[in-house]
Protein backbone atom coordinates (compact mmCIF):
# COMPACT_ATOMS: atom_id res chain seq x y z
CA UNK A 1 0.00 0.00 0.00
CA UNK A 2 0.93 3.51 -0.57
CA UNK A 3 1.10 4.13 3.52
CA UNK A 4 3.95 1.36 3.62
CA UNK A 5 5.68 2.49 0.65
CA UNK A 6 5.80 6.36 2.28
CA UNK A 7 6.71 4.80 5.72
CA UNK A 8 9.32 2.70 4.14
CA UNK A 9 10.67 6.33 2.74
CA UNK A 10 10.96 7.86 6.21
CA UNK A 11 12.70 4.99 7.95
CA UNK A 12 16.38 6.29 9.55
CA UNK A 13 15.21 9.86 9.45
CA UNK A 14 15.82 11.87 13.01
CA UNK A 15 13.02 12.40 15.65
CA UNK A 16 10.42 15.41 14.87
CA UNK A 17 7.49 16.75 16.01
CA UNK A 18 4.03 16.99 13.78
CA UNK A 19 3.10 20.83 12.45
CA UNK A 20 -0.40 21.15 13.34
CA UNK A 21 -1.74 24.32 11.38
CA UNK A 22 -5.06 25.28 12.93
CA UNK A 23 -7.52 28.28 12.04
CA UNK A 24 -10.13 28.68 14.61
CA UNK A 25 -12.21 31.74 14.98
CA UNK A 26 -10.77 33.26 18.21
CA UNK A 27 -12.62 36.95 17.41
CA UNK A 28 -15.61 38.23 15.73
CA UNK A 29 -19.48 36.56 15.77
CA UNK A 30 -18.36 32.95 16.91
CA UNK A 31 -15.25 34.01 19.55
CA UNK A 32 -17.08 32.27 22.29
CA UNK A 33 -17.03 29.24 20.03
CA UNK A 34 -13.38 29.31 18.95
CA UNK A 35 -12.36 30.06 22.47
CA UNK A 36 -13.58 26.62 23.43
CA UNK A 37 -11.81 24.42 20.65
CA UNK A 38 -9.02 26.81 21.46
CA UNK A 39 -8.85 25.08 24.81
CA UNK A 40 -9.72 21.70 23.76
CA UNK A 41 -7.05 21.82 20.77
CA UNK A 42 -4.49 22.44 23.09
CA UNK A 43 -5.22 20.79 26.11
CA UNK A 44 -5.18 17.70 23.68
CA UNK A 45 -2.44 18.55 22.28
CA UNK A 46 -0.86 18.35 25.98
CA UNK A 47 -2.46 15.19 26.89
CA UNK A 48 -0.28 13.45 24.09
CA UNK A 49 2.28 14.08 25.64
CA UNK A 50 2.07 12.05 27.77
CA UNK A 51 2.29 9.11 25.01
CA UNK A 52 5.28 10.39 23.52
CA UNK A 53 3.70 12.00 20.85
CA UNK A 54 4.41 16.01 20.27
CA UNK A 55 2.09 18.35 18.13
CA UNK A 56 3.20 21.28 17.71
CA UNK A 57 0.30 23.96 16.98
CA UNK A 58 0.35 26.97 14.70
CA UNK A 59 -2.75 29.01 15.50
CA UNK A 60 -4.03 31.53 12.95
CA UNK A 61 -7.70 33.81 13.54
CA UNK A 62 -10.29 33.27 11.26
CA UNK A 63 -11.98 36.28 12.61
CA UNK A 64 -15.20 34.36 12.19
CA UNK A 65 -15.30 35.12 8.49
CA UNK A 66 -14.74 33.11 5.18
CA UNK A 67 -12.38 35.70 3.49
CA UNK A 68 -10.42 36.08 6.27
CA UNK A 69 -9.53 32.32 7.02
CA UNK A 70 -8.78 31.52 3.47
CA UNK A 71 -6.05 34.33 3.42
CA UNK A 72 -4.41 32.53 6.51
CA UNK A 73 -3.87 29.19 4.34
CA UNK A 74 -0.97 30.59 2.75
CA UNK A 75 0.82 31.71 5.99
CA UNK A 76 0.26 28.05 7.48
CA UNK A 77 1.66 26.72 3.96
CA UNK A 78 4.68 28.66 4.20
CA UNK A 79 5.28 27.81 7.90
CA UNK A 80 5.45 24.01 6.77
CA UNK A 81 2.46 22.61 8.44
CA UNK A 82 1.85 18.80 8.02
CA UNK A 83 -1.85 18.73 8.85
CA UNK A 84 -4.97 21.74 9.01
CA UNK A 85 -7.78 21.41 11.71
CA UNK A 86 -10.00 24.26 10.64
CA UNK A 87 -13.75 25.43 9.91
CA UNK A 88 -16.13 26.86 12.45
CA UNK A 89 -19.28 26.75 9.85
CA UNK A 90 -19.48 25.26 6.19
CA UNK A 91 -18.99 28.62 4.42
CA UNK A 92 -15.32 28.80 6.16
CA UNK A 93 -14.84 25.28 4.75
CA UNK A 94 -15.87 25.83 1.42
CA UNK A 95 -13.26 28.56 0.78
CA UNK A 96 -10.35 27.11 3.25
CA UNK A 97 -10.37 23.08 1.69
CA UNK A 98 -10.10 23.37 -1.51
CA UNK A 99 -6.72 25.66 -1.21
CA UNK A 100 -5.23 23.02 1.29
CA UNK A 101 -6.22 20.18 -1.01
CA UNK A 102 -4.20 21.92 -3.78
CA UNK A 103 -1.37 22.36 -2.04
CA UNK A 104 -1.37 18.38 -0.73
CA UNK A 105 -2.54 19.23 2.92
CA UNK A 106 -4.97 16.76 4.80
CA UNK A 107 -7.78 19.16 6.67
CA UNK A 108 -9.91 18.01 9.72
CA UNK A 109 -12.74 20.11 9.15
CA UNK A 110 -14.53 21.04 12.54
CA UNK A 111 -18.18 21.49 10.91
CA UNK A 112 -20.27 20.30 8.66
CA UNK A 113 -18.77 20.41 4.59
CA UNK A 114 -20.30 21.35 1.86
CA UNK A 115 -17.27 21.17 -0.29
CA UNK A 116 -17.42 19.41 -3.39
CA UNK A 117 -13.98 17.20 -5.15
CA UNK A 118 -11.83 18.28 -2.37
CA UNK A 119 -9.24 15.58 -1.61
CA UNK A 120 -8.26 14.34 1.72
CA UNK A 121 -11.02 16.19 4.13
CA UNK A 122 -11.82 14.52 7.04
CA UNK A 123 -14.83 16.23 8.42
CA UNK A 124 -15.01 15.41 12.70
CA UNK A 125 -18.93 17.51 12.60
CA UNK A 126 -21.95 15.14 12.15
CA UNK A 127 -23.63 15.21 8.78
CA UNK A 128 -26.76 16.79 8.65
CA UNK A 129 -28.66 13.62 8.20
CA UNK A 130 -26.77 12.22 11.21
CA UNK A 131 -29.64 12.86 13.91
CA UNK A 132 -32.23 11.59 11.78
CA UNK A 133 -30.08 8.50 11.31
CA UNK A 134 -29.45 8.34 14.78
CA UNK A 135 -33.27 8.74 15.59
CA UNK A 136 -34.27 5.99 12.46
CA UNK A 137 -32.71 3.35 14.39
CA UNK A 138 -35.73 3.86 17.07
CA UNK A 139 -38.32 3.02 14.26
CA UNK A 140 -38.25 -0.56 14.04
CA UNK A 141 -39.49 -0.52 17.61
CA UNK A 142 -40.80 2.79 18.06
CA UNK A 143 -42.69 4.32 15.07
CA UNK A 144 -42.43 8.11 14.69
CA UNK A 145 -44.88 10.70 13.49
CA UNK A 146 -43.33 14.01 12.22
CA UNK A 147 -44.51 17.70 12.43
CA UNK A 148 -42.09 19.97 10.09
CA UNK A 149 -42.28 22.74 8.17
CA UNK A 150 -42.93 22.95 4.21
CA UNK A 151 -39.60 22.68 2.61
CA UNK A 152 -35.65 21.14 2.40
CA UNK A 153 -35.66 20.46 6.77
CA UNK A 154 -38.81 18.47 6.14
CA UNK A 155 -38.53 17.24 3.70
CA UNK A 156 -34.93 15.52 4.62
CA UNK A 157 -36.40 14.73 7.92
CA UNK A 158 -39.54 12.75 5.99
CA UNK A 159 -37.10 10.59 4.15
CA UNK A 160 -35.01 9.95 7.13
CA UNK A 161 -37.76 8.85 8.58
CA UNK A 162 -39.26 5.82 6.92
CA UNK A 163 -40.77 4.14 8.49
CA UNK A 164 -43.09 6.54 9.50
CA UNK A 165 -47.11 6.42 11.10
CA UNK A 166 -48.00 9.66 9.33
CA UNK A 167 -46.57 13.23 8.60
CA UNK A 168 -47.59 16.67 8.90
CA UNK A 169 -46.39 19.32 6.26
CA UNK A 170 -47.24 23.15 7.26
CA UNK A 171 -45.72 26.44 5.90
CA UNK A 172 -43.27 28.01 7.54
CA UNK A 173 -44.18 30.65 10.79
CA UNK A 174 -48.11 28.95 10.30
CA UNK A 175 -50.01 29.94 13.58
CA UNK A 176 -51.67 28.01 14.95
CA UNK A 177 -50.84 24.15 14.42
CA UNK A 178 -53.64 22.36 16.14
CA UNK A 179 -54.82 20.63 13.21
CA UNK A 180 -51.58 18.90 12.28
CA UNK A 181 -51.45 18.05 15.60
CA UNK A 182 -54.52 16.71 15.89
CA UNK A 183 -53.65 14.77 12.21
CA UNK A 184 -50.46 13.08 14.23
CA UNK A 185 -51.39 12.48 17.42
CA UNK A 186 -55.25 10.29 16.60
CA UNK A 187 -52.41 8.03 14.92
CA UNK A 188 -51.07 7.58 18.28
CA UNK A 189 -47.04 6.98 17.49
CA UNK A 190 -44.58 6.21 20.27
CA UNK A 191 -42.95 9.35 19.56
CA UNK A 192 -43.85 12.40 17.50
CA UNK A 193 -40.78 14.33 15.36
CA UNK A 194 -40.49 18.22 15.51
CA UNK A 195 -38.34 19.20 13.44
CA UNK A 196 -38.48 23.25 13.00
CA UNK A 197 -36.67 25.98 14.38
CA UNK A 198 -36.93 26.92 18.01
CA UNK A 199 -40.14 29.30 17.54
CA UNK A 200 -41.83 26.06 15.35
CA UNK A 201 -41.08 23.68 18.00
CA UNK A 202 -41.95 25.24 20.87
CA UNK A 203 -45.21 26.03 18.77
CA UNK A 204 -45.83 22.39 17.71
CA UNK A 205 -44.91 21.06 21.11
CA UNK A 206 -47.92 23.43 22.75
CA UNK A 207 -50.18 22.51 19.65
CA UNK A 208 -49.50 18.75 20.46
CA UNK A 209 -49.71 18.96 24.65
CA UNK A 210 -53.13 20.74 23.67
CA UNK A 211 -54.43 17.68 20.93
CA UNK A 212 -53.49 15.53 23.89
CA UNK A 213 -50.73 13.90 22.72
CA UNK A 214 -48.72 12.45 25.76
CA UNK A 215 -46.18 10.44 24.17
CA UNK A 216 -42.29 11.82 23.44
CA UNK A 217 -41.60 14.61 21.58
CA UNK A 218 -37.98 15.00 19.84
CA UNK A 219 -36.88 18.52 18.74
CA UNK A 220 -33.59 19.40 16.95
CA UNK A 221 -30.45 19.88 18.85
CA UNK A 222 -29.44 22.93 17.66
CA UNK A 223 -32.60 24.82 18.95
CA UNK A 224 -31.81 24.64 22.54
CA UNK A 225 -28.55 27.67 23.01
CA UNK A 226 -31.35 30.21 21.05
CA UNK A 227 -34.57 29.41 23.59
CA UNK A 228 -35.00 31.68 26.66
CA UNK A 229 -35.86 29.92 30.05
CA UNK A 230 -39.50 29.99 29.27
CA UNK A 231 -39.20 28.64 25.96
CA UNK A 232 -36.94 25.86 27.70
CA UNK A 233 -39.77 25.33 30.21
CA UNK A 234 -42.18 24.65 27.84
CA UNK A 235 -39.98 21.94 26.26
CA UNK A 236 -39.60 20.03 29.26
CA UNK A 237 -39.57 16.32 28.72
CA UNK A 238 -38.65 16.96 25.11
CA UNK A 239 -35.86 15.11 23.17
CA UNK A 240 -32.81 15.41 21.23
CA UNK A 241 -30.26 13.35 19.27
CA UNK A 242 -26.95 15.35 21.21
CA UNK A 243 -23.18 15.04 21.25
CA UNK A 244 -21.71 12.81 23.87
CA UNK A 245 -19.63 15.87 25.15
CA UNK A 246 -22.52 18.21 25.68
CA UNK A 247 -23.48 15.68 28.30
CA UNK A 248 -20.97 16.00 30.01
CA UNK A 249 -20.94 13.95 33.61
CA UNK A 250 -24.36 13.52 33.31
CA UNK A 251 -23.24 10.70 30.42
CA UNK A 252 -23.32 6.97 31.70
CA UNK A 253 -20.24 5.47 32.77
CA UNK A 254 -20.87 2.26 30.40
CA UNK A 255 -20.81 4.93 26.94
CA UNK A 256 -17.56 4.49 25.27
CA UNK A 257 -17.74 8.16 25.44
CA UNK A 258 -17.09 8.72 29.07
CA UNK A 259 -13.64 8.95 29.58
CA UNK A 260 -13.09 11.20 26.49
CA UNK A 261 -15.47 13.48 27.48
CA UNK A 262 -14.32 13.78 30.99
CA UNK A 263 -11.23 14.90 29.75
CA UNK A 264 -12.63 17.46 27.21
CA UNK A 265 -14.81 18.75 29.97
CA UNK A 266 -12.01 19.15 32.41
CA UNK A 267 -9.51 20.94 30.23
CA UNK A 268 -12.54 23.63 29.22
CA UNK A 269 -11.98 24.95 33.48
CA UNK A 270 -9.97 28.08 31.78
CA UNK A 271 -13.19 28.41 29.46
CA UNK A 272 -16.25 31.08 31.59
CA UNK A 273 -19.24 28.99 31.27
CA UNK A 274 -21.19 31.71 30.14
CA UNK A 275 -19.13 30.06 26.39
CA UNK A 276 -20.01 26.69 27.09
CA UNK A 277 -23.41 26.74 25.14
CA UNK A 278 -24.16 23.02 23.39
CA UNK A 279 -22.92 24.37 20.18
CA UNK A 280 -19.60 25.48 21.18
CA UNK A 281 -19.22 22.26 23.39
CA UNK A 282 -19.93 20.11 20.14
CA UNK A 283 -17.75 22.16 18.34
CA UNK A 284 -15.18 22.15 20.57
CA UNK A 285 -15.47 18.45 21.06
CA UNK A 286 -14.16 17.92 17.45
CA UNK A 287 -11.16 20.00 17.92
CA UNK A 288 -10.37 17.73 21.36
CA UNK A 289 -10.70 14.60 18.92
CA UNK A 290 -8.88 16.25 16.13
CA UNK A 291 -5.38 16.32 18.09
CA UNK A 292 -6.44 12.75 19.31
CA UNK A 293 -6.97 11.54 16.00
CA UNK A 294 -3.53 13.42 14.66
CA UNK A 295 -2.01 11.69 17.56
CA UNK A 296 -2.72 8.25 16.57
CA UNK A 297 -2.09 8.87 13.36
CA UNK A 298 1.37 10.45 14.28
CA UNK A 299 2.33 7.15 16.60
CA UNK A 300 2.75 5.20 13.32
CA UNK A 301 4.29 7.87 11.31
CA UNK A 302 6.93 8.73 14.11
CA UNK A 303 7.45 4.58 15.25
CA UNK A 304 10.20 5.28 11.93
CA UNK A 305 12.25 8.20 12.79
CA UNK A 306 10.44 11.02 10.28
CA UNK A 307 12.58 13.97 9.79
CA UNK A 308 10.50 17.19 8.69
CA UNK A 309 12.73 20.19 8.29
CA UNK A 310 13.00 19.46 4.44
CA UNK A 311 10.45 19.92 1.80
CA UNK A 312 10.73 16.40 0.55
CA UNK A 313 10.10 15.15 4.35
CA UNK A 314 7.12 17.29 4.59
CA UNK A 315 5.30 16.13 2.03
CA UNK A 316 6.06 12.50 3.14
CA UNK A 317 4.91 13.30 6.53
CA UNK A 318 1.66 14.52 4.99
CA UNK A 319 0.94 11.97 3.04
CA UNK A 320 1.78 9.38 5.89
CA UNK A 321 -0.35 10.99 7.94
CA UNK A 322 -3.26 11.34 5.38
CA UNK A 323 -3.04 7.57 4.83
CA UNK A 324 -2.76 6.70 8.89
CA UNK A 325 -6.13 8.22 9.59
CA UNK A 326 -7.49 6.36 6.91
CA UNK A 327 -6.25 3.68 8.24
CA UNK A 328 -6.84 4.07 11.90
CA UNK A 329 -10.24 1.52 12.28
CA UNK A 330 -12.84 3.29 14.62
CA UNK A 331 -11.79 5.58 16.89
CA UNK A 332 -14.09 7.29 20.05
CA UNK A 333 -13.54 10.42 21.23
CA UNK A 334 -15.64 13.20 23.28
CA UNK A 335 -17.63 13.52 20.21
CA UNK A 336 -18.80 10.30 19.43
CA UNK A 337 -16.89 7.55 16.86
CA UNK A 338 -15.01 7.86 14.16
CA UNK A 339 -14.17 5.79 11.54
CA UNK A 340 -12.75 7.37 7.92
CA UNK A 341 -12.53 3.71 6.22
CA UNK A 342 -14.93 3.64 4.05
CA UNK A 343 -15.11 7.36 2.89
CA UNK A 344 -13.65 7.97 -0.30
CA UNK A 345 -11.34 10.09 0.74
CA UNK A 346 -9.05 10.71 -2.39
CA UNK A 347 -11.80 12.22 -4.47
CA UNK A 348 -14.35 14.00 -1.86
CA UNK A 349 -15.29 14.53 0.94
CA UNK A 350 -16.80 12.60 4.01
CA UNK A 351 -17.97 12.72 7.81
CA UNK A 352 -16.32 10.26 9.92
CA UNK A 353 -18.53 10.59 12.84
CA UNK A 354 -20.63 7.56 13.48
CA UNK A 355 -24.78 8.34 13.91
CA UNK A 356 -24.94 5.37 16.38
CA UNK A 357 -22.58 7.19 18.75
CA UNK A 358 -24.28 10.31 19.38
CA UNK A 359 -26.85 10.25 22.21
CA UNK A 360 -30.68 10.54 22.73
CA UNK A 361 -31.32 12.54 25.64
CA UNK A 362 -34.54 14.53 27.47
CA UNK A 363 -34.19 17.81 28.55
CA UNK A 364 -36.05 17.85 32.48
CA UNK A 365 -35.37 20.07 35.04
CA UNK A 366 -32.48 22.46 33.37
CA UNK A 367 -30.70 19.73 31.85
CA UNK A 368 -30.39 17.09 29.49
CA UNK A 369 -30.14 13.21 30.81
CA UNK A 370 -29.08 10.45 28.86
CA UNK A 371 -31.85 7.70 27.93
CA UNK A 372 -31.27 4.29 27.80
Amino acid sequence: MKFFLLLGWLVGFAHAQIQVGAILPLSGALASVGEVQEAALRASAEALEARGVVLEITLRDSRSRPDRAAARVQELLDSGVHILVCCETPEVGARVTPLAAAAGLSTLTLAPSTAADVTWLFALAPEETAPLERLSLETPLHPFGLMAPVGRAGDLAAERLQPKVGAARYPVARPPLTPEALQIATREPASVVVWDNGEGTVRATEALSARGYGGAVIVRADIWDDLNALERAKLTGARSVLSPAVLGYTLSDAHPSKAAVSSFRRALIVVPDGALTGAALAAGAGAWDAAQLIGSAAEQVLAYNVVTDTEAGREAVRGALRDALVTLGPVTGAGGTYDFTEGDFSDGSSSGLQPDSLVLAEWRSGRFRPLP
